[in-house]
């Protein structure tokens, strides 16, 4: 009975820890919402206004960065949060650095309303 209440104790906090969208690297994780952005054809940009939230149990110093853009930086915290609005093209890489080195990272995409060009089978004009 005591190991079972463990069990539903332990499952509990892992939940309530790491969300099931988030993505983690051994004690840190964080979570990025929308990770898509939908424009009107493929090669059009898109504005993704997007936002970040990590959690590490331990102080620590990170920087979020795009395409090797710097976005914002933390020094010594748990925890952080940013909102973010981006023009990406195609797509876009999104890091999370920690003294330098890159901790996680995730792609930012566009996807378009349009569905891509089909080219035809046939001639649009025929003899028979």
């Amino acid at each position: 009975m005591r190991s079972a209440l463990w069990l539903i104790l332990l499952v509990h906090t892992v939940a309530q820890a790491a969300p099931a969208d988030a993505q983690c690297d051994q004690t840190l994780c964080w979570q990025i919402a929308p990770v898509v952005c939908i424009a009107n054809q493929k090669s059009d940009s898109c504005q993704l206004d997007f936002r970040l939230s990590w959690q590490h149990p331990e102080p620590i110093s990170l920087c979020a960065e795009l395409e090797g853009l710097s976005l914002h930086c933390w020094q010594q915290q748990t925890s952080g949060e940013l909102s973010y609005q981006a023009q990406i093209e195609g797509s876009a890489q999104l890091l999370l650095r920690s003294d330098g080195h890159p901790r996680l990272s995730r792609e930012l995409s566009v996807l378009s309303r349009q569905p891509a060009r089909k080219r035809r089978l046939v001639a649009p004009w025929s003899v028979f």
